[in-house]
């Protein structure tokens, strides 16, 4: 294998082990954030960009801090047996030094972000940290995880004016019971790993049909905060056509899970998570350009 070849395939394999390509779903709602937030002020691209590189490299440490805390749970759950770090394919080494960088590339953008970002940086560290450990006490774990999304809206707008609005609150809770809703339904794939290894989770908790309506119920919430948000900001036709179409792809999403039947639970998960991320930045964005 050539230099060239071991270059892309080490950046290959690095991207494999962050999953850079699930940015899909957070980054969305913090550049609806950004946008809402900057509504009635002068767009500054550099602000843009540094938001971008801060949320993309603090995602980058927590994916990679998850995966070597999780080494020895994913070396036995045949699910994800295969992943970098059980494989040896990336050492913990390795792994340690990206977590590094992307903590150092983070910790540069409070540079450009209003002062008290950095009081505030150790809460968001330690949130990244902690989370992966929340399985192995409590079958709370999923909403540890949608705590980070209830973080994104509230610190965008704190980066870039020192303060939030009860809008970005609104837009964060909608995160949190978003991303607890589909990571219960993601959940179900490990059900009978966690279970047989005393691993917590709503699934092992509830079991599989009242997980499925807990998801469902969490993901009526979501409507219900994006819903207070559009009024709040008295937003107008574009934002309401994309509203419906989440709401639809949301029914859509669980049409495709049963408890019977979770064939189709990575293309609920996956695919419809994604679109329901980007069509809600793409209408929630159209809308305050043209407000």
């Amino acid at each position: 294998m050539g230099i060239n070849n071991k270059i892309i395939f080490k950046i290959k394999t690095y991207s494999d082990l962050v999953k850079i390509e699930h940015s899909i779903f957070a980054l969305p709602f913090g550049i609806a954030a950004f946008f809402i937030v900057v509504k009635n002020t002068e767009i500054s691209y550099t602000n843009f960009i540094n938001i971008i590189i801060s949320m993309i490299s603090i995602r980058v440490f927590a994916m990679t801090i998850n995966r070597i805390i999780d080494k020895q749970i994913d070396l036995q759950n045949p699910r994800t047996k295969n992943r970098e770090i059980p494989l040896g394919i990336v050492s913990i080494k390795e792994g340690i030094l990206i977590s590094i960088i992307s903590l150092i590339v983070f910790l540069g953008t409070l540079f450009t972000f209003h002062p008290i970002c950095w009081a505030l940086s150790p809460i968001v560290i330690l949130v990244m940290i902690i989370y992966p450990y929340t399985k192995r006490f409590t079958w709370l774990c999923h909403f540890f995880l949608g705590l980070i999304y209830l973080i994104v809206p509230p610190a965008v707008s704190i980066a870039l004016t020192g303060t939030f609005s009860i809008e970005m609150v609104l837009l964060g809770l909608g995160g949190l019971f978003w991303v607890t809703g589909f990571d219960i339904l993601y959940g179900i794939l490990d059900f009978q790993y966690d279970k047989t290894n005393n691993l917590k989770s709503i699934p092992v908790k509830f079991g599989l049909k009242n997980s499925i309506l807990i998801s469902r119920l969490l993901h009526l919430i979501t409507l219900i905060f994006l819903l207070l948000m559009g009024i709040n900001l008295e937003l107008q036709l574009i934002y309401w056509i994309g509203f419906s179409i989440i709401s639809i792809l949301f029914i859509w999403e669980h049409s495709l899970v049963k408890v019977n039947d979770i064939s189709k639970l990575n293309m609920s998960f996956f695919t419809m998570n994604g679109l329901i991320s980007i069509v809600f930045s793409i209408f929630t964005i159209s809308e305050i350009l043209v407000i």
